[in-house]
């Protein structure tokens, strides 16, 4: 072999080994190899006790809301909820109690709003074994890219943050099927009445050895596709369902989950909702109350705003569509 001939190959392994360097640093984060998918919808299993046990806290980056505060301090105050879906490897088959996925934590927009990093606290997977937190930095660009959202024009206060693996856990993560587009609610009947519940951090407790999150029931009041919200974190009117329960400040982010048993009378009529998702909690609605003097109090109107699950699913479309690119085999669920 001539020396030309032989730095040519040289040079070729050489953009070889790049090359292949660069496609495994674009290869998606680590996948969950047992990702429970649920809540489980199986008769006899109690799928709210199952979301409130994987209700996730989000906390600021440079916190340690697993440690005790000093002594006369109070606990820390969550920034907000949240909770998992997963995107499936169709790669891998799917077997009895293991899904291999890859795992996002979805919350409301704003309750990211210009952090570099957050902590996530959940409980651990042994009963009333305690918590566990996990620091999780946020990276908005680049090769190394956690937190995706949807363009501006969208107006949705939704973010989906890529979590790697959370040992000492087993949260149920929901399925990109289980995000209810307004088609999909008309197909399941999921309307104005409906029973819904949310399940979150409650203002002023969260839980001192394990997360105790707070379970609110209520009924779906309105399902518009207007821009009527205005969002005081993002200045903009943005679409939200309205939801009949009381909302706290701290279930921003929180899922709303179809829940319990409707009858229809004539024809007769029984069944029993499954737990899909219809938005995720984003803010109060409150009302001016008159004190005197034209002077007045904002309280809160007994019904919290919620971010159409149809923007999450089109958020997790494009994650699909970018992870895609990178080669994944992402399950078209």
């Amino acid at each position: 072999m001539t020396k030309r001939r032989l730095f040519r190959v040289v040079i070729s392994l050489l953009l070889y080994f790049a090359s292949f360097s660069s496609v495994c640093q674009q290869n998606p984060s680590t996948k969950d190899e047992s990702a429970k998918t649920g809540p489980s919808s199986q008769p006899g299993i109690d799928y709210v006790q199952e979301a409130a046990g994987s209700s996730v806290f989000i906390y600021a980056g440079d916190s340690k809301p697993c440690e005790d505060p000093p002594q006369g301090q109070q606990p820390l105050t969550p920034a907000g909820s949240g909770f998992f879906v997963g995107l499936r490897d169709a790669s891998v088959p799917v077997t009895p109690g293991k899904v291999v996925a890859w795992r996002f934590l979805v919350t409301a927009g704003h309750v990211l709003k210009e952090r570099n990093s957050i902590v996530i606290r959940l409980n651990r997977a042994s009963p009333a074994s305690g918590f566990v937190c996990f620091p999780i930095s946020l990276v908005r660009d680049g090769q190394s890219k956690t937190v995706y959202t949807l363009k501006d024009e969208d107006a949705a206060d939704v973010v989906a943050v890529d979590i790697p693996m959370l040992p000492e856990t087993d949260p149920v993560t929901f399925s990109a099927s289980m995000l209810m587009d307004p088609e999909a609610m008309k197909k399941n009947e999921v309307k104005v009445g409906t029973n819904v519940f949310t399940v979150g951090y409650f203002l002023g407790y969260a839980g001192q050895k394990q997360n105790y999150p707070i379970t609110k029931f209520g009924k779906i009041s309105i399902l518009t596709p207007e821009r009527w919200y205005f969002n005081p974190d993002w200045r903009r009117n943005e679409e939200a369902y309205v939801v009949e329960m009381q909302n706290t400040p701290g279930l921003s982010g929180a899922p709303v989950i179809t829940y319990g048993v409707e009858f229809h009378v004539s024809p007769f009529q029984y069944r029993e909702l499954g737990p899909n998702v219809v938005g995720l909690v984003k803010g109060l609605t409150l009302a001016p109350l008159p004190i005197g003097q034209g002077n007045a109090v904002l309280i809160p109107q007994g019904a919290a705003a919620v971010e159409p699950a149809a923007h999450i699913k089109k958020l997790f479309q494009s994650i699909a569509t970018e992870y895609r690119k990178r080669g994944a085999q992402v399950a078209e669920d």
